[in-house]
Order: C-alpha cells, then structure tokens, then sequence
C-alpha cells in the first residue's frame, strides 16, 4: 500500500509538472496599428533583452509564446519604436489576451499579475505626494518636486 502511494504521489507530480508546458501564450490587439510591428522584450534585471519582433494582422492581431520557466515568472514588454504598449508579468501555463493601442494604454486578461500591472502608477505615487503636503506645516501652495515613475517625470503643484 505505501508503494502505491509513494508512486501514486510521484506520477500527480509529473502531471502538473507536465501541465505546465514552460511556454506562456500572449494574442492580442493593437488598435490603429495595421501590419506593422510589434517588439517583445524581456525585462533582465535592469535592462531590456528583445526576444522577438512580431508582425501584426491587418487588424492589428498578433500571437506569441514566451519560453517561461515553471516557479519563475518574467517581465515581459511589447513595444512599438519606444513606447511600451504594454507589460506582463508571465508565469508558466499562462494564456494572455492584450488589448492596447499605439499610446501604450491596454487591458490585459488571463493573468491577474498581469493586469496588476496596467494600473496606471502616477496616481498611486501622486495620492501619496499629496497625503504627504497635507501632513506639511502651513497652508501655502508650494512646488514640491517631481515624482518620478519608471520613465515618466511629472512636475507637481499642489494646492
């Protein structure tokens, strides 16, 4: 009976191990962009690495698999020229719709890491500037600096 357990444990391991067939789907759409170009890169460490340069559909679509291994998860951006259309945190097994246009606002669905990503970071970092100049002495209208966020750099007035 414990042989059939030990290899009943193993053979469940091998099958999830399997599932996950260490590739990430990635489909989507980029509006307003008909058979042009769309580049992946992977985030590696603090520099981007290009894995590949797609060619859209006369829709804008485009499909890809990202090699992903299981347990760790990669940063994954797609970009056209200099602008990033969207980033995705990819995890093994993952099947990711990508809605975007060429300004870089999008809407990913299949992975929640995903979509934690195309919150849009200014507001979170500014809210919190502001929570700061309310907590400060006085009353008066004062610059107070810039708030940097990945490539952005916004000025801020606050009243």
């Amino acid at each position: 009976m414990r042989i059939f357990n030990a290899f009943a444990a193993v053979l469940a391991a091998a099958l999830v191990l399997a599932s996950c067939s260490n590739k990430a789907v990635v489909r989507g759409t980029v509006d307003g962009l008909s058979e042009g170009e769309v580049v992946v890169k992977l985030l590696d460490f603090n520099k981007f690495k290009v894995l590949d340069t797609l060619k859209t559909g006369k829709d804008g679509s485009f499909s890809y698999r990202v090699d992903v291994k299981p347990g760790d998860p990669d940063f994954v951006y797609l970009f056209r020229g200099e602008t990033a259309l969207a980033g995705l945190l990819l995890q093994c097994g993952d099947r990711v719709n990508v809605q975007c246009d060429t300004l870089g606002n999008y809407s990913v669905e299949g992975s929640e890491e995903s979509a934690l990503l195309s919150i849009s970071p200014p507001s979170c970092r500014i809210s919190s500037i502001r929570r700061i100049r309310r907590n400060l002495p006085g009353n008066t209208s004062t610059f107070i600096g810039t708030a940097s966020v990945t490539s952005w750099s916004i000025p801020i007035r606050l009243p």
